[in-house]
């Protein structure tokens, strides 16, 4: 995957995307997104340990950096 140009991305002062104050360390290999940011706390409640969570407006974010799908398959 190519790199998003830093001329296309809005970043706040400590280099966090604007709209989510989430850092490049901060987003994991896999990415799960809901359509409703109220059921974020739903899905993340499967996890084994939230490592990080961080809300801007509508955007809310859970992180675990992995370990959940291998324990809480359907």
């Amino acid at each position: 995957m190519k790199p998003i140009p830093a001329t296309e991305l809005i970043l706040n002062a400590d280099g966090s995307l604007y709209h989510l104050n989430l850092l490049p360390a901060d987003v994991a290999g896999t990415v799960i997104t809901v359509g409703d940011p109220e059921r974020v706390s739903q899905v993340s409640r499967y996890f084994d340990h939230i490592e990080l969570k961080k809300s801007k407006r509508e955007y809310h974010t859970a992180i675990q950096q992995q370990g959940w799908a291998a324990h809480h398959q359907p």
